[in-house]
């Protein structure tokens, strides 16, 4: 369990960092809503994957949540570092 809390929280500095980023680079008119898109997606869902996950009691049920979103987020941050 505590895993989660380790990947929510390295996605908010990550994500924090991202945007700091964001605002200082000079293309900025160009970048801002497709970062922006891509910082601000992968934080909901990971916050909608641990609440979704917290109201779950099958332990089946909670991990594929957590994977499923997670995942996702990640993905997503992924490709929101490559462009």
């Amino acid at each position: 369990m505590r895993y989660n809390t380790f990947g929510l929280i390295f996605l908010l500095i990550q994500s924090v960092i991202g945007t700091i980023y964001l605002f200082t680079s000079f293309s900025f008119e160009l970048l801002l809503i497709k970062k922006t898109v891509y910082i601000i997606t992968p934080v909901l869902l990971v916050f909608l994957g641990w609440s979704l996950h917290k109201r779950q009691f099958e332990s089946r049920k909670k991990f594929f949540r957590i994977i499923l979103f997670y995942g996702t987020g990640l993905l997503l941050m992924s490709i929101s570092n490559i462009n």
